[in-house]
């Protein structure tokens, strides 16, 4: 894993300066608080923060994202129910109120973040003139804006990210476990639409990936590079044609268990293999294959490679999921008829 790069503190004073909280600062000010705060890199699964901790301090997500968890309904173990992706200030209205925190932050895959205290940041602001009225003014806006939005639409999940950041089985079985109803969306590196899956009231209900629809489609958006990005829409009246005829049956968890199953065998598959960059050209004139029912696949694969290519540009010329090119790539490879 390639060394993180080092964040300068001209860039976490330019990210603090985007926060409402502190936008009407001069860069003097800003410095102060900035100076004030440490910066710390978080790895996977690390807990920010607990429900019922003391919120005696401030975090700003400068890199990565952190899921907010609690207990649901549905659900006594904490359970996703919101993202925080950089940019975004947490704990803020709790350095006024003393509070606790009503919920646990928790960081899915690395993050980088910049946290200061209560008492340094209370201790700073005394001696800035006229910074306490700002603030009182900031936090008036929010409950406004606050007050309206809730006025306008009914409590409906929205979620984005990177999917360098997140854990795509999460990202489902969050919107599973919240009874969701409405469209997820992913995205290749290029940012074109790469798959797209319909929930209703939880259950998923249809799902196209690619040429690809119903639960093979499913299962082969868990299988993408990591490169692309992912958007939810609540709905309440998705049209289920508009992503697919093919509808699925098979409950929501069972489908999740499946596409793990077959993104850890995968992984192993890969492990078979060399670098999916590597160029691999026949050893052989002609195909030697016995199972007829991935023997059309395998005939393609071979006539594909005629041309020396890597797994990845065969992939583009091959009808076929990415789990069942590198099942057949792999026995290719092993039966030394391709190298």
């Amino acid at each position: 894993m390639s060394k993180r790069k080092t964040i300068t503190f001209g860039e976490v004073r330019r990210a603090l300066a985007r926060v409402d909280l502190f936008e009407s600062l001069s860069e003097d000010d800003l410095t102060l608080f900035v100076k004030a705060g440490k910066v710390r890199d978080y790895k996977r699964g690390t807990m920010l923060f607990r429900r019922g901790d003391a919120a005696d301090r401030i975090h700003l997500i400068l890199d990565g994202a952190i899921e907010i968890v609690r207990p649901t309904p549905d659900h006594a173990e904490p359970v996703p129910v919101a993202y925080l992706s950089p940019g975004e200030l947490i704990g803020d209205m709790a350095l006024f109120t003393g509070s606790q925190r009503r919920s646990g932050g928790r960081v899915p895959e690395t993050a980088r973040i910049w946290t200061l205290t209560r008492k340094s940041f209370h201790r700073i602001a005394e001696t800035i003139p006229g910074h306490g009225l700002e603030l009182a003014h900031t936090f008036a806006r929010r409950l406004e804006e606050f007050i309206s939005r809730m006025r306008r639409q009914s409590r409906r999940m929205e979620l984005a990210g990177h999917l360098r950041h997140f854990d795509m089985p999460t990202v489902v079985q969050t919107l599973v476990s919240s009874s969701q109803t409405g469209v997820l969306t992913v995205t290749n590196g290029a940012g074109e639409t790469y798959a797209e899956v319909l929930l209703i009231d939880g259950a998923i209900s249809r799902a196209r990936c690619g040429e690809r629809e119903g639960e093979e489609a499913f299962f082969e958006m868990f299988l993408a590079d990591g490169m692309g990005e992912f958007v939810f829409h609540a709905l309440p009246e998705p049209d289920a044609n508009a992503i697919s005829n093919v509808g699925i049956a098979v409950p929501a968890m069972g489908l999740l268990m499946e596409a793990m199953r077959l993104v850890d065998e995968l992984n192993t598959l890969r492990e078979r293999l060399p670098d999916p960059k590597a160029t691999l050209h026949r050893m052989v004139e002609d195909l030697d294959w016995e199972d007829a029912d991935t023997e059309e696949l395998a005939r393609d694969v071979f006539d594909a490679l005629e041309q020396p290519q890597s797994v990845m540009e065969v992939r583009g010329q091959v009808s076929c999921t990415t789990f069942a090119l590198h099942e057949v790539v792999a026995e290719l490879y092993e039966s030394r008829q391709i190298a």
